[in-house]
């Protein structure tokens, strides 16, 4: 999700929080030892103004294999499109809905 897609939601990005110190990322977080060197784990929570509502989504990824599959996807996807529709600009937006 990017920061313009938060602030679609009334997200102020600049309340988004990185941690980048490993040992937080392995004691307090649970990241596991072997993946602090490749990992995406990431917290989402959204509250009403009022504070009565507040949903979290949350996804975590553990090491780098995953990315490079889906990098190895798009790549097809892309070649694909391009020899169906020569000239036509692709975005990732495109690339995630595969159409």
């Amino acid at each position: 999700m990017n920061k313009k897609n938060l602030e679609k939601l009334g997200v102020n990005v600049k309340d988004i929080i990185s941690i980048r110190d490993p040992d937080i990322q392995r004691h307090v977080l649970g990241v596991p030892e072997d993946h602090l060197g490749g990992h995406g784990w990431h917290i989402y929570k959204i509250q009403t103004r009022e504070g009565d509502v507040r949903i979290a989504i949350q996804h975590d990824v553990n090491g780098r294999k995953t990315y490079a599959r889906g990098t190895v996807q798009a790549i097809r996807y892309l070649d694909r499109k391009m020899k169906e529709e020569r000239g036509k600009v692709f975005s990732m937006e495109d690339v995630l809905r595969g159409n």
